[in-house]
């Protein structure tokens, strides 16, 4: 069956390593697994069952990290950091100290924070969630997340 992908990350050679989709009318995270033994990635992934909220959660981090893929050339874009430099950063000062002296808006500060909460929330989440399912994932359509189908085979309860 060909199921909805919500939204996904990949590598720069399309690798597709982990996204959410559905899979008989739920949604599950989904990672890729990777091989030591071909030194690659699979395409065999682990799905992990997800609560409406942290599903909520993934895709407003999700359309924040869209936009900022789109703002990266534009006015002010160096200053606000990429979100896993933010992250990095973020753990040793607070947001006021990373933002000190730059001319940058209130709104998109607080976007970066919320983005960097939300990250913190669902990676607790899938810390405490064990994977469900393995399978066999087939993507179909374009990989951004939007046009982006998934085709589950070889589905095995973990």
């Amino acid at each position: 069956m060909i199921e909805k992908v919500h939204c996904v990350n990949n590598f720069w050679d399309m690798t597709i390593v982990e996204g959410i989709a559905d899979y008989n009318d739920k949604k599950y995270y989904f990672n890729c697994i990777f091989s030591n033994d071909i030194d690659d990635w699979t395409d065999i992934y682990e799905l992990t069952l997800l609560d409406d909220y942290i599903f909520e959660l993934a895709l407003e981090n999700w359309e924040y990290w869209k936009n900022w893929l789109k703002k990266f050339n534009k006015k002010f874009s160096s200053e606000i950091p990429h979100p896993v430099e933010y992250a990095k950063t973020r753990k040793t000062l607070t947001v006021d100290e990373i933002f000190n002296g730059k001319n940058i808006e209130r709104d998109a500060i607080e976007l970066t924070e919320k983005y960097y909460q939300n990250e913190i929330i669902i990676n607790k989440y899938l810390k405490d969630t064990k994977p469900i399912y393995k399978a066999t994932g087939t993507f179909l359509g374009k990989i951004d997340g939007m046009d982006t189908k998934v085709e589950w085979k070889n589905v095995i309860k973990i």
